[in-house]
């Protein structure tokens, strides 16, 4: 009789996998530098497992659930960082994927660590037809040559109502290469908000595992409304347009935690998206009164601003709206003063030589932010909107795109491409170096600063000295070669600025500053950049 039950219910095993199938995934949340949560549907209940390694032929490890279930959730703990690891799911020692090589997930490098990072950025994508499949093939077959490290999402990702069913057919069934080797970083737009509730709960929550103890860096925000996570180098901001208004004023749970999480990161880069945009002029316009647009420009991008933010990425508007880089605009449209707010009113395309630099010096130090709309990868308007937000260098409701951003360092370039892969819009954002440029100085009772630097055209020049002396300005290349001098007279005790445009020609490449009188001197490297 045992020998009989053992059978039977060896039988039954074999019996309810056969009968269950994979309808969902799998796809890959809350990546960090240990661990990757692995989630897939299938139609019978079962103990699900995954089974991984670092070689795609030796699938060595395995982490199995405890409860039979349909909605199927594993977190793998204790991996190594930055590391490419092989997986597949299954039940009952059976698999439901192929270890053909597709599947995988890398881990996030530590915090801070400096290597190139690739992020692929769409929104408003949820419709599931013909023009959500042409921008995922245009990112695919003309960008996934580099791995993609993040897939951000600006909201509206699954219409009409952000039901399940509409998740399946508009979204599951569109990526399924796209979800099994790449991490989803979402954000809610109002239409996902039509299944989910005043208390945050509803299919949008259901279906995805997000940050909310700070589990991949940032600072818990306790919710998965809003979160926070690092990537190398640069710090993420999840946000939600979609709270009630009253959540979001300037001193709420929400705007302290966002404030709290600033204050404490200390990566290079900031970038924050959400989904209803602080400016646009499209099929909606940030200038309704007691709107989300309203709400978050008020409230949220004087945060943001205040300390650093370098990118914010929103949808909503179904078209493609970029600003130059800004500071300063809480207002509605009319407010907007191009000679206060604009910090650099160029294309920022980096090719014309007109990348957007951001400073730590000086009084515009991490000062700026590039505001894009990207509300088209599955819908776009119909080209009668104004699109004449003046805080826009471009805007254009004449094609289906998405974003697709790489940071290096230092440096940021962001290109939105079309249903083609032809680039519509490009622009470059680069900072200071942090070693090797300013760091280096000789300082003997002369305070000195220099910026912005790198420069292009001319530069500043600021010190402190104790009394009156003459001072002699010198810039040297590396070798210690004299390229040009400025000042060479009296400066009273105090600070001092001059602003210096070479006369010669400085090519592009670090050169030494030198404050000096007979006895004291300050130095500092100065990047020239063309």
């Amino acid at each position: 009789m045992k020998k009989l039950n053992i059978f039977l219910f060896l039988l039954f095993s074999i019996s309810a996998f056969s009968q269950s199938t994979l309808v969902r995934g799998p796809y890959l949340n809350l990546g960090t530098p240990a661990s990757m949560v692995v989630k897939w549907r299938t139609t019978a209940a079962e103990i699900g497992e995954v089974k991984y390694g670092t070689e795609q032929s030796n699938l060595s490890q395995t982490t199995t659930e405890t409860t039979a279930l349909t909605e199927h959730e594993v977190l793998i703990n204790g991996l190594q960082p930055n590391t490419r690891y092989y997986y597949t799911v299954g039940a009952n020692a059976n698999s439901y994927t192929t270890n053909d090589g597709t599947y995988f997930f890398k881990t996030s490098p530590v915090p801070g660590t400096v290597q190139p990072i690739r992020l692929w950025v769409i929104g408003d994508f949820g419709y599931g037809g013909q023009s959500t499949i042409d921008v995922k093939n245009s990112f695919l077959e003309n960008y996934r040559n580099v791995p993609t490290d993040a897939w951000l999402w600006t909201g509206d990702n699954a219409y009409n109502d952000g039901t399940d069913q509409e998740y399946q057919d508009n979204v599951f069934n569109v990526y399924p290469e796209v979800f099994k080797n790449t991490v989803v970083w979402p954000c809610p737009g109002n239409h996902d908000y039509g299944s989910v509730d005043a208390n945050n709960n509803g299919t949008y929550y259901d279906i995805f595992t997000l940050p909310e103890n700070a589990e991949a860096g940032g600072t818990p925000s306790n919710e998965e409304g809003y979160y926070s996570f690092d990537y190398g180098n640069v710090h993420f901001l999840s946000l939600n347009s979609e709270m009630l208004l009253s959540i979001v004023t300037s001193n709420t749970t929400f705007t302290q935690w966002l404030e709290q999480d600033l204050q404490n990161t200390t990566q290079d880069w900031i970038v924050a998206y959400w989904h209803q945009p602080p400016y646009t002029k499209g099929t909606h316009d940030s200038d309704d009164s007691f709107s989300r647009s309203e709400m978050m420009r008020n409230n949220v991008n004087p945060i943001l601003e205040q300390y650093g933010c370098d990118l914010v990425l929103n949808g909503h508007s179904h078209g493609y709206e970029r600003s130059y880089l800004i500071n300063g605009l809480y207002g509605k449209s009319n407010t907007f003063n191009a000679a206060n707010m604009i910090v650099n009113g160029t294309n920022g395309n980096a090719n014309d030589g007109n990348a957007y630099i951001k400073y730590t010096l000086g009084d515009s130090a991490n000062k700026g932010t590039v505001y894009t709309v990207i509300g088209c990868s599955g819908k776009k308007g119909s080209g009668d909107d104004p699109l004449n937000h003046p805080a826009m260098y471009l805007s254009t409701e004449d094609y289906h795109g998405s974003m697709v951003i790489d940071i290096n360092g230092l440096s940021l370039n962001a290109l939105f491409i079309d249903t083609t892969g032809t680039v519509l819009d490009r622009f470059t954002i680069v900072k200071e170096e942090l070693t090797g440029i300013n760091q280096t100085k000789h300082q003997y009772g002369i305070q000195l600063n220099v910026y912005p630097n790198p420069f292009k055209g001319s530069f500043n020049i600021e010190f402190e000295i104790e009394k009156e002396e003459f001072i002699s300005i010198e810039i040297k290349d590396v070798e210690g070669k004299l390229v040009e001098s400025f000042g060479g007279k009296k400066y009273a005790a105090g600070k001092h600025q001059i602003t210096c445009t070479p006369k010669q020609q400085v090519n592009q490449g670090i050169y030494i500053v030198e404050v000096n009188n007979s006895k004291k001197l300050a130095a500092k490297r100065l990047v020239r950049m063309e």
